[in-house]
């Protein structure tokens, strides 16, 4: 319980008292019930949709949600999606992009990636309150932060950055990423959707070539490529159940 408490206190707003001083070794292990947080996301924006039944202008609904999700996350994860693509679009390699990703302020490449995310996901918003896809609100944290804990199992650290990446990776294992897996698939049967199993494949599948990557073009993981992961993975799986159910 108390490693539960730490995460959802440091990666959401919600206000946790913690009584006693946590250490880093509780910390990183902490960072396994990452998808747990998600879980606890997903349940409040379900549950918000409880109130917002009552708004009937659908472009103000989906907004409402996406500052909701910022509410509640307060957008953490955005800082190392920033850093990501700044580095990834720096022109440069391997410790360069790392100088890069370190650089404490935006880039216009990072900046353009929030903003086209939050695009991206104001719009997918608003398909799912126009098609009652609520379901999805308690999922896509979920799946976000499960690719986050694959990613962090299947794939080894940038041993030159030992910072929050390195001591993730450290406390991450294969088998804990098997058990989320698992219980995602049983999450996702109980719903018993296919085009939601589907898409929890095509991100499974895009998180591998992800890890595979990150691993040729900076020789590991990092804290950062973490925080990435989680927002990239949540926006392909709500794209690719849109787009399947649509097809």
């Amino acid at each position: 319980m108390k490693l539960f408490l730490i995460s959802l206190s440091f990666f959401t707003r919600i206000p946790i008292p913690l009584k006693k001083s946590v250490s880093d070794q509780e910390f990183y292990k902490s960072m396994l019930l990452l998808p747990v947080d998600g879980a606890v996301i997903g349940l409040l924006l379900y549950l918000s949709i409880y109130i917002l039944k009552y708004i009937e202008y659908l472009p103000l609904k989906a907004l409402i949600l996406v500052l909701l999700y910022f509410l509640i996350t307060g957008g953490i994860h955005y800082d190392g999606l920033s850093d990501t693509i700044d580095g990834l679009f720096s022109g440069k390699e391997d410790k360069e992009i790392l100088k890069v990703m370190k650089d404490p302020f935006n880039g216009t490449f990072g900046i353009l990636a929030i903003i086209l995310t939050i695009l991206t996901f104001y719009i997918i918003n608003l398909y799912i309150v126009k098609f009652s896809q609520f379901y999805l609100l308690f999922l896509y944290p979920i799946v976000g932060r499960i690719g986050a804990i694959e990613l962090g199992a299947f794939f080894s650290p940038n041993i030159e950055n030992q910072g929050l990446g390195y001591n993730f990776c450290q406390v991450d294992h294969p088998v804990i990423g098997i058990i989320y897996f698992i219980l995602m698939i049983i999450l996702l049967i109980f719903k018993i959707n296919y085009y939601y199993l589907l898409s929890f494949g095509i991100l499974l599948i895009v998180t591998i070539l992800a890890g595979f990557y990150f691993t040729k073009k900076i020789n590991g993981i990092t804290g950062d490529l973490l925080g990435f992961i989680i927002e990239f993975d949540q926006i392909i799986f709500l794209l690719s159940v849109i787009l399947l159910e649509n097809q």
